[in-house]
């Protein structure tokens, strides 16, 4: 696997953007901005994927202030997210894989699986 710096450095990765800032008219999702640095953000990561392997539903146009205050603001947000999953107020398999892609369970023991695998990771 290449590793991330040579991943933005890789053709395919140069071309799939290029397609995401057309598909979003060049401008920030968020903002509208089209005065700042364009940024294509991912919206979730797989291990296995290189950069320019996901969906393009899963890439974001964001202005680099955009994309800066959504790094800023992920954290806080991963925070609460958590506690509403190990509550239980919310399921956590809506956050381990994209919808598409996520075969839909109602297995209450696959579930606290879940629950117990981010108890381990979440200090």
């Amino acid at each position: 696997m290449l590793s991330l710096t040579e991943q933005y450095q890789h053709p395919h990765w140069q071309k799939k953007r290029l397609e995401i800032f057309d598909r979003d008219g060049w401008k920030c999702a968020v903002c509208g901005a089209t005065f700042r640095p364009l940024h294509v953000h991912h919206v979730y990561y797989c291990k296995d994927l290189h950069i320019w392997e996901y969906d393009n539903d899963a890439l974001k146009t964001l202005c680099s202030q955009c994309h800066k205050n959504l790094h800023r603001d992920m954290m806080k947000l991963a925070g609460h997210i958590a506690f509403e999953i190990l509550a239980g107020h919310i399921d956590a398999t809506d956050f381990i894989m994209p919808k598409q892609k996520q075969p839909k369970t109602n297995n209450k023991i696959e579930q606290a699986s879940i629950k117990d695998a981010l108890k381990g990771t979440i200090r």
